[in-house]
């Protein structure tokens, strides 16, 4: 079974391909911060280690609602860079 790290980074492969293919490379960005921020999450949940994310767009954006609807985040969010780190916050996994 393969690790979670090689399967997110199928995912992402996947999907710049397919943006590609159709002409829609100015979502990628967009969905690999998604893609990324909750394989950080979700890794460390799973483990409990903490993980550092670059981001293309503010991290608040990326974990809110916004991040469902693809097309409304790109066309109305403009990209900020920054880092995130995640770690429990209990039995949680969070970020800063």
């Amino acid at each position: 079974m393969p690790e979670h790290r090689q399967i997110e980074k199928i995912q992402l492969e996947f999907v710049k391909e397919l943006f590609s293919r159709k002409h829609l490379d100015r979502f990628y960005p967009a969905a690999k911060d998604i893609i990324s921020f909750n394989g950080a999450i979700s890794r460390t949940q799973e483990c409990g280690k903490p993980e550092e994310v670059k981001l293309s767009y503010s991290a608040d954006y990326v974990a809110s609602e916004y991040a469902g609807d693809l097309n409304f985040f790109v066309q109305n969010l403009r990209p900020k860079a920054c880092r995130i780190k995640t770690f429990m916050n209990g039995r949680f996994a969070d970020w800063r």
